[in-house]
């Protein structure tokens, strides 16, 4: 009952294992919304899905890990793997009750570095961070992931070029970027603006949040200034629709 996917003429390499995992957890995923395998049901073994799908053993292991992370079924040592859902549950949720809780993303997330490079403020960059055009700035591309496998945002952090020594520091990506920048250049973070935008994903997003086209997409936009309104930081933030939840509570103040 299973569709076999051919691994012929695939490009060996570990790109090419996560592509192919992927494919097939989405294939399963679409049979079980079909009730192929409905909820209660257990899937067909290891062994037997890797012959199915004509690929090893640890890429059938991998894809289940997946569907597993999407809440779709059950995996227990020592016993089969089980349908628990149809419909994918995966959810990053985080509540924020404070100014350092809103700029900084839980410890469980890990920030990893795509790639850093000075460029030149265009028009579009103008329009989006609200910068002058032309404007030199050091810019950091990077993904939160609770998992390599399961990245939550992209953010593509933009700084004066004098900022560019925090990549050398040890904790670089562990600690948030206005902290290390008051840590090390003595700038205090006074003001911080935030924009919402809601938008659909881009090629860039596509790739590196590994979502379909079209898919919704929630863009934060948040200016870090000095207290006499120097902007120090911008960071884009751009969420999946489905891969994370904010919740925020805030107390009145005395009347």
């Amino acid at each position: 009952m299973t569709d076999k996917i051919r691994s012929k003429g695939r490009p060996r390499g570990q790109g090419a294992g996560i592509s192919l995992y992927r494919e097939i957890a989405d294939r399963i995923a679409s049979q079980i919304r079909d009730g192929v395998y409905p909820v209660g049901a257990s899937l067909p073994p290891e062994a037997e899905l890797a012959t199915s799908f004509s690929v090893g053993r640890q890429t059938i292991r991998d894809a289940v890990r997946m569907l597993v992370l999407d809440g779709l079924v059950l995996r227990r040592p020592g016993d089969r793997t089980r349908v628990i859902a149809t419909a994918r549950q995966r959810t990053f949720s985080q509540t924020i009750a404070s100014f350092d809780q809103w700029f900084n993303f839980p410890s469980a997330a890990v920030r990893r570095i795509v790639s850093s490079a000075n460029i030149t403020a265009d028009e579009a960059l103008t329009r989006t961070i609200h910068c002058q055009f032309g404007a030199a700035l050091f810019r950091l591309r990077t993904i939160r992931s609770v998992q390599e496998e399961f990245p939550l945002a992209m953010m593509d952090i933009y700084m004066p070029p004098r900022f560019a020594g925090i990549t050398k520091l040890p904790d670089h990506t562990e600690a948030p970027i206005h902290e290390q920048i008051e840590r090390l250049y003595g700038e205090l973070i006074q003001d911080v603006d935030v924009e919402m935008i809601a938008a659909i994903s881009n090629d860039e997003h596509q790739e590196l949040l590994r979502v379909r086209p079209g898919t919704p997409v929630m863009i934060s936009v948040r200016r870090f200034f000095s207290a006499t309104r120097e902007p120090l930081l911008v960071t884009v933030s751009t969420y999946p629709n489905d891969r994370s939840v904010c919740k925020m509570h805030y107390k009145r103040e005395a009347i």
